[in-house]
């Protein structure tokens, strides 16, 4: 009775794409919910006097790694006192 995406985008492009009632279309994300589990394992990494970003997620070609690249380094040379990482699985 429901058609389930994983991103409103999915949802917009299958819903064009194949002419679907709205009505029947639903987004779910995530699927999965993680438990909080705090470590201090990458404590080494984040210097307590600065403020960090992250980006943590996938990097292929939907999330344009070269712009977002290219925004932290511009950013970077911008802003005093931010440290920009990336964390990514390769695969």
């Amino acid at each position: 009775t429901k058609l389930v995406f994983l991103s409103k985008e999915m949802k917009e492009q299958a819903k064009v794409l194949y002419a679907l009632q709205e009505i029947k279309l639903e987004v779910q994300y995530p699927f999965i919910t993680i438990k909080e589990k705090r470590t201090d394992d990458l404590k080494h990494l984040f210097n307590k006097d600065k403020k960090h970003v992250v980006y943590s997620g996938a990097l292929g070609e939907k999330q344009n790694p070269e712009k977002l690249f290219n925004f932290f380094d511009q950013a970077s040379l911008n802003t005093e006192n931010i440290i920009f990482h990336f964390f990514y699985k390769v695969h």
